[in-house]
């Protein structure tokens, strides 16, 4: 199996620097993916979104199988333990791994507000995860009023070095032959829905400017177009096969 990805990510003009990060660690059969966003409001988030990533993506090893669930969330639970004193205490990251084998999303777990989404037949994003904020404490809200919503960014759930995290856990097993897209709140609730219909495009980038820093990793397998992004300041890539 294939797998190709592509990231891309601007930082927001009201912004000292780009939080937002990804990475990619590539088995023989499977793919592992982790964006993460710094909290903006919470000092040296940035660098503890970077350091999450690379802390998981390294705990991916050669193996014949993908990891499961629990073991992800074990996973995060030691980097917590791990990062918690060499971090600001009060750095704290949105984030979401996924975890894909041939054409198929397998889970997620997440925390906050980064989010993975999958294309509909008419080349909409369907996101299938939901937001761990106070705008959706007590009801689900359509996308349309949780992108305008005044709470949206007060998360009820982040990955912090205070205290360790309880994160979400969702089992897909599913085939999306459209590909899927990890996204930070940036890219899912500041981009037109527009520019969303294109996820492998990058012309946003180029055309638009946004308060927020924002980002997205799109996955695709098989005979999908695409090439695969080289690792960056803010893109780290591993092959384990």
């Amino acid at each position: 199996m294939s797998f190709n990805w592509n990231w891309c990510s601007s930082k927001g003009r009201s912004r000292p620097e780009n939080q937002d990060c990804a990475g990619i660690a590539l088995g023989g059969s499977f793919l592992v993916a982790v964006v993460a966003d710094g909290v903006f409001s919470r000092p040296r988030s940035g660098e503890l979104a970077k350091a999450l990533v690379s802390n998981l993506v390294n705990r991916v090893v050669a193996r014949e199988h993908p990891p499961e669930s629990d073991e992800v969330r074990q996973w995060i639970e030691d980097a917590f333990h791990e990062l918690k004193s060499e971090r600001a205490p009060k750095s704290s990251s949105s984030f979401i791994v996924a975890t894909f084998a041939r054409d198929q999303l397998l889970f997620t777990v997440h925390a906050g507000d980064c989010r993975v989404g999958t294309l509909t037949p008419q080349s909409d994003v369907y996101w299938r995860t939901p937001v761990h904020s106070v705008a959706t404490a007590f009801q689900a809200l359509p996308e349309s009023e949780l992108c305008v919503h005044p709470a949206r960014n007060q998360l009820t759930r982040t990955f912090g070095t205070k205290r360790c995290c309880t994160p979400e856990i969702l089992d897909f097993r599913c085939a999306y032959p459209g590909g899927a897209v990890l996204a930070t709140d940036g890219y899912w609730a500041e981009l037109p829905t527009e520019f969303q219909k294109e996820i492998f495009s990058t012309a946003w980038k180029d055309q638009r400017e946004f308060e927020d820093d924002v980002s997205r990793l799109t996955i695709n397998w098989g005979a999908l177009p695409g090439k695969r992004t080289n690792a960056s300041e803010n893109l780290y890539v591993r092959d384990v096969s």
